[in-house]
């Protein structure tokens, strides 16, 4: 995956270096990225119709339906056109804060022709109201360690999901104890140098926020989930090691609201 960010990371690195100036910015949104990077970012999944079929097999055992699905984070739609190929009668919805992700996505999607994917910019913490239990199916594909405030979105997955939906959250998979990941050449020289330019940035793109990147970890990160009002159902890598995702269904108790782990 390394190469495919060679020719952004100069850019990427000016910026970062931004950041540690007294009056610079604490860091930067990823709908402040270069064209370059959602270019780059949406060639990430080398076999994004394999990814979607690893995500099926958990997810279509705990919903009844998936005839409406949400892809938050969605970047230039790699993905999103994936779940098209694969579910062509469906209603699909691809959600980003990148305008130029938007433009990119809405592109590409005219080119080969799909017709069934919605691509919008939205907050992922402030969603259309009317989309309450709009959701059979939720999917964050390498997305949560980058969002500043991912209590309040996920609190929006859980309204916008429907009551028996499901929700796929697939991240790096990252021990949350950095010295657990020591001698692990794909976290030090891949996981930690990405997060550095992109997703710790972007996580800490607002006042107070969460500051996560990867090295959030995946114990961490499940302890939040499960924190928030999930049952994980499942818990498996996809497409390689260095990705784990996280089955949900809303849980029946009400969520700890002071959580943020």
């Amino acid at each position: 995956m390394l190469p495919f960010f060679f020719p952004v990371l100069d850019n990427l690195t000016g910026k970062v270096m931004n950041c540690f100036r007294k009056d610079g910015p604490q860091g930067y949104e990823f709908g402040d990225m270069l064209p370059e990077v959602v270019d780059v970012t949406n060639e990430r999944v080398a076999d994004t119709d394999g990814a979607v079929e690893q995500l099926l097999v958990p997810a279509a055992k705990l919903t009844k339906s998936l005839a409406t699905i949400l892809g938050l984070g969605s970047g230039a739609g790699d993905i999103s056109r994936a779940l098209s190929r694969r579910f062509p009668d469906a209603d699909i919805y691809g959600v980003d804060y990148s305008e130029i992700a938007i433009r990119k996505a809405i592109e590409i999607s005219k080119i080969e022709s799909i017709n069934n994917v919605k691509f919008l910019k939205e907050n992922v913490t402030s969603l259309p109201a009317d989309w309450t239990g709009k959701f059979d199916w939720v999917i964050l594909y390498d997305v949560l360690h980058d969002l500043p405030d991912h209590v309040n979105a996920m609190k929006e997955v859980q309204r916008v999901l429907k009551d028996g939906g499901v929700v796929s959250i697939t991240d790096p998979n990252v021990h949350s104890n950095h010295g657990d990941n020591v001698g692990d050449s794909n976290v030090a020289g891949v996981g930690y140098a990405l997060s550095t330019v992109i997703c710790l940035p972007c996580s800490l793109s607002i006042d107070d926020a969460a500051g996560h990147g990867i090295g959030w970890g995946t114990e961490n990160k499940e302890k939040f989930l499960i924190s928030s009002g999930w049952l994980v159902k499942d818990k498996r890598n996809i497409g390689s090691p260095l990705a784990v995702n996280f089955t949900c269904v809303k849980a029946e108790n009400k969520p700890d609201e002071s959580s943020s782990c």
